[in-house]
């Protein structure tokens, strides 16, 4: 995932967001987070965002603590683009990519995230189906298991 965030303290950020070149919204959050199907059920679902199946081709916005009760989360083609320009008071701005990797923003800045054009092969040991995952490790079922439970199914 992609996410747009205050640096240090939690402050109201605003920044433009464009699908396309069309303007979807003027967002005041705490940020956005930008994913894909594989990283719905991780920050962005922490966020409010919706569960994706993987086999999906679709980006998800997620806006971090929006400002607003009518902002909510976006799912969008992954043939997208997305531009996001910071609007000003913008201070200390973090772009984070996956986690591990960030670059500091300024105002007025735009960031534009589209798909690469190139895939991600991602190595399972075992085949295991998405809603077995859901149920277990999400306690989808009502039943909580051990992390050794887990990792015996």
């Amino acid at each position: 995932d992609v996410v747009i965030g205050k640096a240090y303290l939690p402050r109201i950020i605003n920044f433009k967001t464009f699908v396309s070149d069309e303007l979807v919204t003027t967002y005041s959050a705490d940020g956005l987070i930008i994913s894909t199907p594989t990283g719905s059920t991780a920050y962005s679902l922490s966020a409010g965002g919706p569960v994706v199946d993987p086999k999906l081709k679709v980006v998800i916005l997620s806006p971090i603590c929006a400002h607003t009760l009518a902002v909510r989360p976006l799912i969008i083609s992954s043939k997208e683009t997305v531009k996001i320009t910071l609007e000003p008071p913008a201070k200390e701005i973090l772009l984070t990519i996956d986690g591990q990797i960030g670059f500091p923003l300024k105002e007025e800045d735009a960031v534009e995230i589209k798909k690469a054009p190139y895939q991600a092969h991602l190595v399972r040991i075992k085949e295991r189906a998405f809603f077995k995952i859901l149920r277990t490790k999400l306690g989808w079922s009502g039943i909580s298991y051990t992390k050794r439970q887990i990792s015996n199914m």
